[in-house]
């Protein structure tokens, strides 16, 4: 692809031409004139649709509501976690033949089967491999924390006591925290839930390591959909009784903490009705009886009425 130097330059089709923005650098190539799909790329092609999808449902729930700055990678970023993620199959920690009592006892069929009920949903483990995503690249949750933060199943985001990296002209730490439930199946935002604290710090303390005294933050999504817990941790000043947060991309992270997939229940494949079960009480059974004994000869023509597969006897 070539670069656009000129004094205009444009993005998107123009003529047979279509330009692109990449890097800062408007870059510009034609388009080819007949395009050959196979099964594979045309699968390929779906597959990324549906993860550009997801991830523009995600960036439109979460980025509103950090105050990092704009990046212009977050969409190349996000698709291809997801897409590297999908790549990678499964794995089921839970089962496995050996703590199975009743694997001896089963058959290939029966052990896939049941390894597959245990199995990550494919979508699931693809959005559950966004935590710890970042949505500043330069900077992390674990370039200011020690510990990492949880979420407990009581929907509160525990930040344990430790050291925290702050700079040191940094007065304060403002620590936002937010849930998102996202239901990808309808394609909406089923529920948005915040919690913002500002900490004051130890300034008397030198150096970047300052001690807190850890916090915990009440956030509560119900409904629908899978649930994204995000946290965001900025260094701030106070100056003439105000707080400012610094501009220092260093001391400014927003991650994803933690996904919580929707829980599906497993049904059980039903059999069909009746199957298995005795003949009611007065209802004929038909018997097959080989004619290698004399009494299946005797009785053969007595059984042929009832199978019609049974030879005739002359």
């Amino acid at each position: 692809m070539a670069k656009q130097s000129g004094i205009i330059k444009f993005t998107g089709k123009l003529g047979d031409f279509t330009g692109y923005r990449r890097n800062k650098d408007h870059i510009i190539r034609r388009r080819p004139e007949y395009v050959h799909q196979t099964a594979a790329t045309r699968q390929a092609a779906h597959a990324f649709g549906i993860i550009s999808r997801k991830g523009k449902l995600i960036r439109q729930a979460i980025v509103p509501l950090l105050d990092t700055r704009s990046d212009g990678t977050l969409v190349n970023r996000l698709n291809r976690a997801m897409i590297l993620a999908a790549k990678e199959p499964p794995v089921s920690p839970s089962y496995t033949p050996a703590n199975d009592r009743f694997a001896g006892h089963a058959t290939a069929d029966q052990l896939s089967q049941r390894l597959s009920q245990t199995l990550p949903n494919p979508e699931h483990h693809q959005l559950q491999s966004l935590k710890g995503f970042r949505f500043n690249p330069h900077t992390g949750l674990e370039g200011i924390l020690n510990q990492p933060a949880t979420y407990t199943p009581e929907g509160i985001l525990q930040i344990p006591a430790q050291l925290v990296r702050m700079p040191q002209k940094a007065t304060h730490m403002e620590v936002h925290a937010i849930a998102v439930r996202i239901n990808f199946a309808e394609r909406c935002i089923t529920g948005i839930d915040e919690s913002l604290e500002v900490i004051q710090l130890d300034t008397s303390c030198k150096g970047q390591d300052q001690p807190f005294n850890g916090l915990d933050l009440p956030l509560s999504v119900p409904g629908k959909g899978t649930l994204f817990v995000v946290l965001q941790l900025r260094a701030c000043t106070s100056c003439n009784g105000e707080v400012y947060p610094f501009h220092d991309r260093r001391y400014m992270a927003a991650d994803i903490v933690t996904v919580i997939p929707p829980v599906v229940p497993v049904q059980k494949p039903v059999g069909k009705k009746g199957k298995g079960k005795r003949p009611a009480y007065g209802q004929a059974q038909k018997r097959y009886i080989m004619p290698h004994t004399l009494a299946g000869f005797a009785n053969a023509n007595a059984y042929s009425k009832l199978s019609p597969s049974f030879p005739q006897l002359e």
